[in-house]
């Protein structure tokens, strides 16, 4: 659509150009002494291509045709000779590489010798038609000719530069200077031009009058300025001398011939070059100081952004350097090859590939722009990193680049810094890894120590336990050391306890199992098991609970053991004699747990910091009081876990202290939850009261040391279970084969396979093998960690070492569903 309707209007305006230049053919309608229409044709096909070649001839053909003169054979060869002209015309001007836009004086030049040629072309084809049709006196071939060349010159200089100059000279001017100089020249021209042209006749102004008035448009407007002024002129002189007025059509003949019309094709020759070879000059004047002073905005625009640029000409490899590219590289203006192999030999060898192919995919067209940052060779030896950005600006007909423009960045800095932080960022992901690695040998090494500490308390406690059993009365000194073995070997495996709950509290490890909880129960729970210990130091225990349940939401072992840190701390620092009391009390929105006594108090410089880990009023070798210093610090964190505070008052040294828990009340179902608190407390008392009768359940006992497989057995013994004992996995393996128990307790840490790998090879068997048995895990890993781990591998029940009978004995019950087993024996202290 888009050819058509170019064909179609440049058709029409060559025929109606053509029309007009007709009306004033000397010879047949043919030979016109101002024929625009070859101005028309010439710029069209410029502007819009050859092949429109087409429009000019049926263009011209129809003007022939309305004329009639000619045979038709003599129309269509003098069209075909103007559609020819312009054709060569318009393929030499295109290969000459000169722009369309006639800013340049070599464009105005250019065009002006393609127009002699052209015209030359269409006046030989037509004067040789006329002569063959015998239209004209063949005496007269030479001024016909000259006369139909001079005429399509004229015309051509009228029309061509115009539409070239307004078609492809880019956006309009906006510079009032301009435009005022446009308007004024215009008015001025086309008055003055009116004044020497038309009636009525002024003898004393000549044509010379007016190339005034076009110096001024193309001085002050520029090459568009000058032919738009020029166009109204020609139009008004021809119009004039055509009828007969103004100093051309009153000259005489020479011949017999009037040569009015050879001083018009005169007069327009000369006035619209002149105008246009003047407007060309100063458009390159204006040009180059515009260009002067757009170099010198982009040198201070590069200077500024610290940027260097390159113009690289494709086919020849020509490159030209500016701004900082040359410096930044340590060079002088004009040091470096100015061509594209000398580049090369400047990229890093590890860079050039890649560099290659970024700058491939662009010429190519598979990228639409290239950019890359590699490193470049200065002359000092070392790299610079260079970020390069550019793009194609100018292709061939084919689509192939002739000229490539970008610009090069100095980031070495950048990158130095980019390296920098890679490397802190290493840094420091290395330290964490040694810290998490520090972390895991930390929690290993916790694990390590709480098996190690934990195995000969078992012994110790079990031992203890039997012979306490077996003491038939108090005798005398044997069952008071036998009472404070068991006093201290519990006080040991609560520091272990405690060391693992703070390692658990301080890495966010330490997990709640909340449900229905009777405080009562838990301060009762609390206070027997510290009543031994107050005993040996004459100190009276005081409780005072209230008749009713005091129900909350909370993990009943967790608050067990902040009581009993509460209870056992004043115990320590109570002078024999003195007393500790208990107490609970409801507040509103809150239950309260208070544990007050009469010992040696706290000072008030250190009351802020009595929470705080590791601290301790008097931890010099001399201490009277012994401690870790993490009791206190586990009862704060565990009341806050349970949205609670713990809080501290004294009057000071030798004043006692009083120490509150303060825990929320939710709004749970307090009939459902009274009923499970009171189940569990059921449950807790049927464990206290004593150690179940496990009459006539076989169990199978697994441990690799002697000392704890003899005290576990004995202990089991005394329930009247039926006991095996296996000093390894593999001897438990041959033992449950050959036949399997009613429970299996195991061991977790052995050498060879451990409780793990033993677990896991039962659960292998078939049900009737013994893969089915009931298995309690009885280890000093006592971390919920481990306690999730083996129940994982395939335990029922995780039971930490040291354990009391009570609990061994109702956690076998449990499983075996007899009366006063409870499952919870085995979770209440590592519930997860």
């Amino acid at each position: 659509m888009k050819l058509l309707r170019q064909l179609a209007l440049l058709g029409a305006a060559y025929f109606l150009f053509a029309l007009l230049g007709a009306r004033w053919a000397t010879v047949s309608g043919a030979a016109s002494p101002v024929f625009p229409a070859a101005g028309v044709g010439l710029a069209g096909l410029l502007l819009w291509g050859t092949r429109l070649w087409p429009a000019i001839f049926l263009g011209r053909l129809a003007v022939a045709v309305l004329d009639g003169s000619l045979p038709f054979w003599a129309d269509v060869a003098i069209a075909a000779g103007n559609a020819l002209a312009a054709v060569v015309g318009a393929e030499v001007f295109r290969h000459t590489g000169l722009d369309l836009s006639l800013r340049r004086l070599r464009d105005v030049l250019g065009l002006s010798a393609v127009m002699l040629a052209h015209s030359a072309i269409a006046a030989t084809v037509g004067v040789g038609s006329l002569a063959a049709a015998r239209a004209m006196d063949p005496g007269a071939a030479g001024v016909v000719w000259l006369s139909w060349w001079v005429g399509d010159v004229s015309g051509g200089f009228v029309m061509a530069p115009l539409l070239l100059a307004w078609g492809r000279g880019g956006p309009v001017s906006r510079d009032r200077t301009w435009w005022l100089n446009l308007t004024s020249s215009a008015v001025t021209s086309v008055a003055l031009t009116w004044l020497v042209f038309l009636p009525p006749e002024r003898p004393l102004l000549r044509t010379f009058l007016i190339f005034p008035c076009l110096m001024w448009a193309a001085l002050g407007a520029g090459v568009r300025g000058a032919t738009l002024v020029f166009l109204p002129v020609s139009a008004i002189a021809l119009w004039g001398t055509t009828l007969g007025f103004g100093p051309l059509a009153t000259a005489g003949e020479i011949a017999g011939q009037p040569i009015r019309f050879l001083l018009l094709q005169q007069f327009i020759v000369i006035a619209a070059l002149t105008s246009l070879v003047l407007a060309a000059v100063a458009d390159e004047r204006r040009g180059k100081e515009a260009l002067q002073v757009s170099q010198e905005r982009l040198a201070l625009a590069l200077e500024a952004g610290r940027l260097g640029f390159w113009d690289w000409h494709i086919p020849s490899g020509h490159v030209t350097y500016g701004g900082l590219w040359e410096r930044m590289l340590g060079y002088g203006p004009g040091e470096t090859e100015p061509h594209v192999r000398g580049w090369e030999r400047l990229v890093h060898p590890e860079d050039r590939e890649r560099v290659t192919a970024l700058l491939r995919d662009h010429l190519e067209g598979r990228a639409d722009f290239y950019e890359s940052e590699h490193r470049l060779r200065h002359t000092d030896g070392s790299w610079r990193w260079i970020l390069a950005r550019g793009r194609v600006v100018q292709w061939q007909d084919g689509g192939q680049p002739i000229r490539a423009v970008g610009t090069h960045t100095d980031v070495t800095s950048r990158k130095e810094a980019e390296a920098e932080r890679a490397e802190l960022l290493q840094r420091e992901r290395n330290a964490r890894l040694d810290a998490e690695r520090a972390v895991r040998l930390k929690d290993d090494f916790l694990s390590t120590l709480s098996h190690e500490l934990r195995t000969p308390l078992n012994a110790i406690m079990g031992w203890s336990q039997l012979v306490l059993r077996r003491l038939d009365g108090p005798p005398g000194d044997l069952h008071h050391a036998l009472t404070a073995i068991d006093r201290n070997a519990r006080m040991q495996a609560r520091l272990v306890e405690d060391l693992l709950d703070m390692s658990g509290i301080i890495s966010g490890k330490l997990r709640l199992n909340i449900e229905p909880v009777d405080l009562r129960d838990v301060v009762s729970a609390a206070i027997a098991s510290v009543a031994p210990a107050a005993e040996a130091k004459d100190i009276r225990l005081e409780w005072n609970g209230g008749p009713s349940p005091e129900i909350l939401q909370a993990d009943a072992a967790r608050l067990q053991q902040i009581v009993w840190n509460l209870l056992s701390n004043a115990i320590r620092f109570t002078p024999p004699g003195g007393a500790v009391k208990a107490g609970l009390a409801r507040l509103p929105g809150h239950l309260a747990i208070s544990v007050s006594d009469t010992g040696q108090g706290i000072a008030p410089e250190f009351l802020p910091y009595v929470f705080d880990r590791f601290r301790q009023a008097d931890s010099s070798t001399t201490r009277h009081q012994g401690g870790l210093g993490l009791g206190l610090a586990i009862v704060k964190n565990l009341a806050e876990l349970h949205g609670g505070s713990a809080h501290a008052t004294s009057d000071g040294l030798g004043h006692g202290a009083t120490f509150t828990i303060m825990l929320p009340l939710t709004a749970a179902d307090a009939k459902h939850d009274t009923q499970a608190a009171t189940a569990g407390r059921a449950e807790a008392q049927e464990v206290a009261a004593g150690v179940v009768d496990l009459r006539g359940v076989s169990v199978l006992f697994v441990d690799d040391e002697p000392d704890a497989r003899q005290v576990v057995a004995r202990l089991l013994e005394e329930t009247r279970a039926c006991v095996t004992v296996a000093a390894s996995a593999g001897e438990a393996l041959r033992v449950l084969q050959s036949d399997p128990p009613d429970v299996l307790v195991s061991d977790i840490g052995m050498p060879g396979l451990d409780g793990y790998d033993l677990i896991r090879a039962i659960r292998a068997l078939p049900v009737e093998g013994g893969g089915g048995v009931r298995s309690i895990a009885l280890t000093a890993y006592a971390r919920p960690e481990d306690h999730t781990r083996a129940l994982l591998a395939g335990f029922d029940l995780h039971l930490p070492k040291p354990v009391a009978l009570a609990h061994l004995s109702a956690a076998i019950a449990s499983l075996m569903g007899r009366p006063g087993g409870s499952s919870a024996a085995g979770v209440v202290r590592n519930a997860d």
